[in-house]
């Protein structure tokens, strides 16, 4: 027991120090651009920029390989790769693909010089970025645009076992990642029972560990071996913004974030080396901007989807921008209210302050995510897929089906919208199992005779366009 608390104590302190911005991007030698990309089979290419030539104790250029829960490189390191200062510097060196714990697809390469006998970083660590390069399985399903999460989705709960989590080739193509055991490998250190938790938070799954060899390596085989069956499309945890859903030991939400990113990461990397057209998404719910004071208890438990995206994204672009999606489940609110239009005004306010996304303002968050920042590599917008909602059913079958019809329209008007996946199940309170009506209308959606279910949910919601209650 002495000697897990001891790990812990030094687990404390390598989160506190990785809290901090031990690199100094401001200073004028820092690399303006990094990346390292595949080449070949067996080769990545390391390259930079440097606005100038760095200050430097013997005229050299250091490039360092970190683990994913890196941030600093480790004293006595020795480096893969060395070069005369230059402002271009290109390294290239081997990816040892399929050589287990050698694998540089789940490491970071770090840019240093020899600054008093010490490596100063001078870019922030990169990951391979093209990790598809090297796919053996180049295979993407054509999806329909409507369907039903029991139709389309499996919830598969990772506990490092491999196939006993489930057989490959006979799961849904879109696959969301949970762990519901603590004491797995594959769950983050920071949900274990040694360490006390300042703030108790119910919860029901767990962050996945990236913050140990073991955890990465058991990641790597679970998606490795996901990715070859049936699974093209895999959500990376469910609304992410909620701790309840991805437990781990309060820490600040910046720690947080970071911890799921890196995560994040070796999941991608396994998914797009084997399968190409493999698609990965995070996962949000609709709090979207309220902004919860510290002394709130809900601080602990939520960050705001917004914030979420700001952290998440920073912190990969930093290490190497990649194709990730995202996943959203904009309910009404309350969820129980499926007659929106007839919202009480607090919940009315939630939504018309942007607190909340519903599908009544989902303009709001795909507007924000065509920010550069957001875009994806290739320059364009990032897929987003509605892979849960549900409409309570107990305010009456037409209400029911007005306010799926509704949510339709609000899904069409966003172009990088390409997925909408019904949660039809009573659950939590919410009764969202469709009703005969309801799914008269859902099958009609998307179909030739669409426009006249869309004329009959107006007349039900009591408008004339919908304007009126879709912004």
């Amino acid at each position: 027991m002495k000697k897990q608390l001891s790990g812990i104590i030094v687990m404390l302190a390598m989160f506190i120090l990785l809290g901090m911005n031990v690199l100094a991007a401001d200073n004028p030698a820092f690399a303006t651009s990094a990346s390292a990309k595949i080449v070949d089979a067996q080769t990545v290419q390391y390259t930079a920029v440097l606005p100038s030539l760095p200050a430097s104790a013997d005229g050299m250029l250091y490039l360092y390989e970190l683990k994913v829960y890196q941030d600093t490189i480790p004293a006595g390191a020795t480096p893969i790769g060395t070069a005369p200062l230059s402002q271009t510097p290109v390294f290239n060196f081997a990816l040892n693909k399929d050589q287990g714990a050698n694998s540089r697809l789940y490491t970071k390469f770090a840019l240093a010089v020899n600054a008093g006998g010490a490596p100063q970083m001078i870019a922030y660590p990169q990951f391979v970025t093209n990790p598809e390069k090297v796919a053996s399985k180049n295979s993407h399903s054509a999806r329909a645009v409507k369907t039903t999460q029991n139709q389309d989705m499996t919830n598969l709960l990772l506990n490092g076992k491999g196939a006993a989590n489930g057989t490959a080739a006979h799961l849904n193509r879109t696959i969301q990642l949970l762990c519901n055991d603590p004491a797995s490998v594959v769950a983050h250190p920071y949900c274990r029972g040694a360490i006390a938790d300042a703030h108790p938070i119910k919860h029901q799954y767990y962050m996945f560990n990236a913050a140990e060899d073991a955890g990465v390596a058991a990641l790597v085989a679970d998606l490795t071996y996901y990715a070859s069956g049936s699974g093209e499309d895999f959500l990376v945890g469910n609304e992410m913004n909620e701790r309840i859903w991805n437990y781990m030991a309060w820490v600040d939400w910046d720690t947080y974030t970071r911890e799921y990113a890196n995560a994040f990461r070796i999941c991608y990397n396994a998914i797009k080396s084997t399968n190409a057209q493999a698609r990965v998404y995070i996962s949000l719910d609709q709090n979207w901007n309220r902004d919860r004071p510290t002394n709130n208890a809900e601080y602990y438990t939520y960050i705001d989807g917004k914030d979420f995206l700001d952290k998440f994204t920073a912190k990969i672009m930093s290490e190497g921008n990649i194709d990730w999606g995202m996943g959203l489940h904009p309910y009404t609110v309350p969820l129980t209210n499926a007659a929106f239009w007839r919202q009480g005004g607090y919940e009315a306010s939630m939504v018309a302050q942007n607190k909340m996304v519903s599908f009544q303002n989902m303009s709001l968050v795909c507007a924000y995510m065509t920010q550069p920042q957001f875009l994806n590599p290739a320059g364009g917008l990032r897929d987003i897929i509605i892979n849960e909602i549900g409409l309570d059913a107990r305010q009456g079958e037409d209400v029911q089906a007005a306010a799926i019809a509704a949510s339709w329209v609000a899904f069409e008007r966003c172009p990088s919208i390409t997925q909408y996946m019904y949660l039809s199940n009573f659950g939590d309170g919410v009764d969202a199992r469709l009703t005969p009506k309801a799914l008269e209308v859902f099958n009609a959606l998307g179909g030739p005779n669409e426009a006249a279910y869309l004329e009959w949910a107006k007349g039900v919601i009591g408008i004339s366009d919908w304007s009126q209650v879709i912004h």
